[in-house]
């Protein structure tokens, strides 16, 4: 669950990422200095941090987002099997959609951690980033949020998990 919700905190980035590129890529005689294209770099960032967090923290946005859905965890398959052979279908997306109700709940709390991870970006970085592919930005920011993330998200999980006595059902 942790893992899929960082994986949405970052899902906005490769489209940002690509327009920095390609602004960048656009610009000739070195019209911009090393400062100033990292500084684009860190807004379209920013930019994609807080259109992610909107997007997650929508009511039902993991929920009716086939990209950020959450599953039954692989884990309990045959719990799920079991379940819905036995006509129980309804629990079955109950715990699903508590889940990614949840998910929404902790993603809230991400656009903090994800900028202070795109402030702290160094020129290094930035270049890294800018040279490194579609997925550089999502990499880097995973490496750079996932624990603080986890730690930020565990106790809105378990809340959430508490509430609707998921830890008892399991």
């Amino acid at each position: 669950l942790f893992t899929s919700i960082t994986v949405a905190c970052t899902a906005q980035f490769p489209k940002s990422l690509k327009e920095v590129t390609n602004a960048v890529q656009g610009v000739t005689g070195g019209g911009l200095t090393n400062d100033e294209v990292v500084a684009g770099l860190k807004e379209a960032l920013e930019q994609g941090a807080g259109q992610a967090v909107a997007t997650g923290s929508a009511v039902d946005g993991f929920w009716n987002d086939d990209q950020l859905r959450i599953p039954f965890p692989p884990e309990a398959e045959k719990v799920r099997s079991t379940l819905l052979g036995l006509g129980m279908r309804g629990p079955v997306e109950d715990f699903e959609h508590t889940m990614n109700t949840a998910a929404e709940q902790a993603v809230k709390e991400a656009l903090p951690i994800l900028r202070d991870a795109v402030l702290g970006m160094s020129i290094g970085d930035g270049f890294t980033i800018l040279r490194g592919g579609e997925r550089a930005a999502t990499n880097y920011l995973q490496d750079k949020t996932t624990a603080p993330l986890r730690e930020k998200f565990r106790p809105i999980v378990e809340q959430a998990n508490d509430e609707v006595a998921l830890t008892n059902a399991w």
